[in-house]
């Protein structure tokens, strides 16, 4: 148990049990632990203490920070607050851990914040965030230099219309993702891949890996107006297309709705291209690669180009077909699966890129070495 106790000046505080101290403690019918006496053999005090509450029946004989009561916060004699206490530890090793949130010198309790932006070279900066991180102060979402240097070799912001990386702006609970931020922000670039529960895809924190489950796991965005497809796109994905084993087309990543003016990166299900890692268009017609579904790391540069649709997988050589232009609309961006959890893939992703042009000669060029070089894609 942690006790709540008071000297003989009448100082209230919070106490661990060690074996230099000796206590006798009861437990009453509600789970109240009245402490009738305690000495500390090191300083050889005695104290009297008040009733603390045992977090689950006094089974662990330990107090969490959280159940204590407010009247049990520590008071100096005058019933004013101490001026500094020590947080009794949660195990034996002496280690205190929070799970809520914090609030300091007054200011409201929040959640985890997060650092974003681009460090450029500032070393002691970029230790002091990774410090904060380390040990969970702050969530550390600021740009590799890499990223900022492809955006910029791309054309920058108004070019690169949403850019999801895998080492960035990833929230994660119970090794699931919650949501997924733009590498520049959460607001004023590409919206913010968000799933519900239940729908969850997995999370790799260690090899920062997200993987979809093949049965409806699944990120979306909101609809948004930047994704439609009347007008030149392309959609990148750095990641594994699984093979297919269903029969049915299963998307590793979609900007549409439904069937409805889309751009994709799929393995299709069945006829002479069944496996082939395709672009569908909003009318259900496919171009389609040289390559199949296989759990190998890969760029996939799938491009809209006025009613001409291509897929490039490296290092095979871009395949088009002039299959209609898509109409105007707002659609959304969705990994593994469409936006509704139809067609779903057990793909695993790393990045995803949405340009607001088909992309060029020098496009591929350059996203295939930086998927190359940061993501450990096979061009192949």
């Amino acid at each position: 148990y942690y006790f709540v106790g008071k000297d003989a000046k009448g100082n209230r505080g919070l106490l661990s049990p060690s074996s230099s101290l000796d206590h006798r403690a009861v437990l009453d019918t509600s789970n109240y632990v009245q402490v009738t006496h305690y000495v500390d053999h090191q300083s050889l005090r005695t104290y009297s203490y008040d009733i603390v509450k045992s977090t689950d029946g006094g089974s662990t004989k330990q107090l969490l920070v959280s159940d204590i009561l407010p009247k049990d916060l520590p008071i100096n004699d005058t019933g004013l607050p101490l001026s500094s206490f020590v947080l009794p530890s949660r195990d034996s090793t002496g280690d205190f851990q929070t799970q809520g949130w914090l609030g300091f010198y007054g200011a409201a309790p929040s959640g985890q914040p997060a650092v974003t932006g681009f460090i450029a070279g500032n070393s002691a900066l970029q230790s002091l965030i990774s410090a904060l991180a380390t040990v969970g102060l702050v969530r550390n979402d600021t740009m590799p230099a890499d990223v900022v240097q492809l955006i910029g070799d791309l054309g920058g912001d108004a070019v690169v219309l949403a850019m999801y990386d895998v080492r960035v702006g990833v929230a994660a609970s119970g090794g699931t993702v919650d949501s997924w931020n733009d590498v520049r922000s959460g607001t004023g670039f590409g919206p913010v891949l968000t799933s519900a529960s239940g729908t969850r895809p997995a999370y790799d924190a260690v090899n920062l890996l997200i993987t979809g489950n093949g049965t409806g796991a699944r990120l979306t965005t909101s609809s948004d107006s930047r994704f439609a497809t009347n007008l030149p796109k392309t959609l990148v994905f750095v990641g594994t297309v699984p093979n297919n084993t269903t029969g049915n087309d299963q998307f590793a990543t979609f900007v549409g709705t439904s069937y409805s003016r889309s751009l994709s990166v799929i393995t299709a299900g069945s006829g002479a291209a069944a496996n082939q890692i395709s672009n569908v268009s909003g009318a259900g017609s496919y171009v389609n690669s040289p390559v199949a579904g296989a759990a190998v790391r890969r760029i996939v540069i799938s491009s809209e180009d006025t009613g001409v649709y291509s897929i490039e997988v490296p290092n095979t050589a871009k395949v088009t077909n002039g299959i209609g232009n898509d109409s105007a609309g707002n659609n959304v961006l969705s990994l593994f699966a469409r936006e509704n959890g139809d067609r779903a893939c057990a793909a695993t992703v790393r990045a995803v890129i949405v340009l607001n042009r088909a992309a060029t000669v020098s496009d591929a060029s350059t996203l295939k070495a930086w998927a190359q070089a940061n993501h450990a894609a096979v061009l192949a």
